[in-house]
């Protein structure tokens, strides 16, 4: 997945994130200190002092902080005490709660300076210089999901950032004057009517209000140059030899690579081949390179397309002629097998570059995410009006591509699927960084049928995909987002039925997810379900009993059960009694892993004979949960 994080990054991250709200952990406890100063006996005050050492216990050592996760075990059967006897360290409870506040603040100080030290050690930095302040907040959430040490300052401080260290990325905003290191891109945020000051030729310029998503996905585009890796190279040349030349020097980079003979109906299979860059010979039989260069180029819907010609006519006048009618560049033969690569790449970027500048994909040529849901929302609410057959599919890989290999894999098969339906008047563009979403002006049913040939013939592909397809009826909300998040309940039951494509119907509302987790520690459930989304398993999250049961008795499942990882200790119900009720409720349709600090033998012995899939001990170490994860489903799809 473009611009995924690896999870070890992330996971720096989320550490940056919790112990920047160590703050208010601290002053909770020094408010429960002021409490029991005025009455030490209070059962609500000391009940609320369990639970937030419960919380730290559990959570601080599942983000790598052990000490102070000591410290807070430590204490906890203390309170516990407490809530029993009122009479025990009556005179005490204040100061000994006020001593473990001074150490866990010496703790959260030295975990602290050694996670900066980690954040030092991260080569993959975003500089936000003077952002506007609304957007701000989505662009640090987004861009430490994606796994980048994040610093803010203002413009005055730039300087001295750029000589400590060069930042991967920087955004800044549109009226801040700002000059950057050499290969630094800068992408700057404006907001309606503002100013925006002198910048850098290569900067981008995008509206403050812009998806934080989108704007970390082009920034990505913009700090890597373009690989060749996925890229669709048409080779046009009756020469089988220099074919088998240039086939060999491109697919051993990583390219995929069609050919032609000649140059009839190149149109249409620009078209059906929809590559990234096109390599003519000029002394073609039967019509000359140059013409059909300058046929494309004047074409407004190939005009677009890089071309280098290719000839072993080196002299002045047939270069000439070449740029003359609209070639990108000139290759000469015998070809050198570098020279010819540095020419790909130096064009491919620059038509990168582009395209980013229009709100394209690159590797693609669909519009990306967030000129998706504009460019749709106009169709869809047009029909609407005019009581048009519409619908809208959501096509997602079974499983998230991982790698740079099964990345372009999936690219390219987009890339096809866009060519083959657009003759049907199709539009298409992202979702998200992975899936794409289609509108076709036709009924649902006819667009699972145009669909299914490709999704079936894709289970013989590496990143084999389902699609969901949904009506839009009269009456309903004709929004592209509305639609399709129908579109991907669909999809989500599609996969879980082997189906490959599903046209989406009520009952596909409420389909449980991958993973349930039920967690009352908002730290310890970001923690978890941001690794959860890094392996693109679906999940939903509850933070109380009542809740989850309520919850958990409405989802409907199809396929292999799913996994909930429940902790014992939840306000309203607690997790055995929330899992009995399941167990009664709902028999074998859940597989329950109960997650605690308290991992005594009795309470493992009493989760699995409750029937439970495993027990884990707090603080949990996210590799082992992972892994687990995988295991257990795994074993869920073989039953």
């Amino acid at each position: 997945m473009a611009g995924s994080a690896d999870l070890n990054a992330v996971l720096a991250q989320l550490r940056e994130k919790y112990l920047a709200s160590s703050g208010n952990t601290l002053a909770a406890f020094t408010q429960l200190a002021e409490q029991l100063q005025r009455d030490p006996t209070t059962p609500e005050v000391v009940e609320a002092l369990r639970r937030e050492l419960h919380r730290v216990h559990g959570t601080a050592g599942s983000y790598g902080f052990h000490e102070a996760s000591r410290l807070a075990g430590a204490l906890e059967p203390v309170a516990v005490k407490w809530a029993s006897d009122p009479q025990l360290d009556r005179e005490r409870r204040a100061g000994i709660v006020r001593q473990f506040i001074r150490a866990l603040a010496g703790s959260l100080q030295q975990d602290q300076a050694d996670a900066a030290s980690t954040a030092d050690a991260l080569t993959h930095r975003v500089l936000l210089v003077e952002v506007p302040p609304e957007a701000a907040p989505g662009i640090v959430a987004e861009a430490m999901h994606r796994g980048y040490a994040v610093e803010q300052v203002q413009a005055t401080g730039v300087s001295a950032v750029f000589e400590a260290t060069q930042p991967t990325i920087v955004i800044a905003g549109a009226s801040v004057a700002l000059t950057v290191p050499e290969g630094v891109p800068l992408l700057l945020l404006r907001t309606p009517g503002g100013a925006v000051a002198p910048r850098a030729a290569a900067a981008r310029v995008l509206e403050a209000a812009t998806d934080p998503r989108e704007i970390l996905m082009i920034a990505e585009s913009m700090a890597t140059r373009t690989g060749l890796v996925g890229v669709t190279i048409l080779v046009v040349d009756d020469d089988e030899a220099m074919v088998a030349l240039l086939r060999s020097l491109c697919e051993r980079q990583g390219m995929f690579v069609e050919s032609r003979p000649d140059a009839r109906e190149l149109a249409r299979t620009i078209d059906e081949v929809r590559p990234s860059l096109l390599l003519l010979d000029i002394n073609l039989p039967g019509i000359n390179g140059l013409v059909v260069t300058r046929q494309l180029k004047d074409s407004p819907q190939h005009r677009e397309l890089p071309i280098v010609l290719v000839s072993g006519s080196t002299d002045v006048d047939t270069r000439t002629a070449a740029f003359v009618a609209g070639a990108d560049d000139f290759q000469s033969k015998p070809v050198v097998a570098e020279e010819l690569l540095r020419r790909i790449e130096r064009i491919l970027e620059n038509a990168r570059q582009r395209q980013l500048q229009q709100g394209i994909h690159p590797a693609t040529g669909l519009p990306l995410a967030q000129r998706t849901l504009r460019a749709f929302d106009e169709a869809l609410m047009a029909a609407a009006a005019r009581a048009e057959a519409m619908s809208v599919a959501v096509v997602r890989p079974l499983d998230p591509p991982d790698g740079v290999q099964r990345s372009a894999l999936w690219h390219r098969e987009l890339r096809l699927l866009s060519a083959a339906l657009g003759t049907d008047g199709v539009l298409m563009g992202f979702r998200d960084e992975t899936a794409a979403l289609l509108v076709f002006p036709m009924r649902a049913a006819v667009a699972l049928a145009r669909l299914e040939p490709y999704a079936e013939a894709s289970r013989a592909d590496l990143v084999p995909w389902s699609a969901g397809v949904v009506d839009l009826l009269p009456g309903a909300d004709p929004s592209a987002s509305a639609l399709a998040g129908l579109a991907e309940e669909a999809w989500l039951a599609a996969r879980d039925n082997g189906e490959y494509v599903r046209r989406w119907d009520p009952t596909d509302t409420g389909i449980a997810p991958d993973v349930i987790v039920v967690e009352d520690d908002a730290a310890l459930a970001d923690l978890v379900t941001f690794a959860l989304a890094a392996r693109g398993l679906t999940w939903v999250r509850y933070n109380t009993g009542p809740a989850a049961l309520d919850g958990m008795r409405g989802m409907r499942v199809r396929g292999r059960s799913p996994i909930v990882l429940l902790d014992v200790d939840l306000p309203g119900l607690d997790g055995f009694s929330l899992h009995e009720r399941l167990r009664v409720e709902r028999p074998g349709v859940f597989r329950t892993v109960f997650v605690s600090v308290h991992a005594t033998e009795a309470d493992q012995l009493r989760a699995i004979r409750a029937g439970a899939l495993d027990y884990l001990a707090k603080p949990v170490s996210l590799r082992v949960l992972m892994a687990k994860i995988a295991s257990w489903r795994m074993r869920g799809a073989a039953a």
